[in-house]
């Protein structure tokens, strides 16, 4: 499992933990460890997408001038 399905694994678990919760509190907190792994699940998705972009030799396909 790589880590956009792990991170995606683990939002998934907290959003069904969220909408089991007991109490607005709890379910706050969930749905804040939830927004927590899709943002680095993003974050991620970003890195990757980068990664991809830059050839064997160094330079950058993105459009920022260097």
């Amino acid at each position: 499992m790589g880590k956009l399905e792990e991170y995606a694994h683990h939002a998934e678990e907290c959003q069904h933990k969220a909408d089991r919760a007991k109490d607005d509190d709890e379910k706050a907190a969930w749905l804040r460890l939830t927004q927590s792994w899709l943002w680095m699940s993003h974050t991620e998705a970003q890195l990757i997408l980068e990664a991809r972009s830059i050839d064997s030799d160094g330079s950058s396909h993105s459009g920022n001038a260097h």
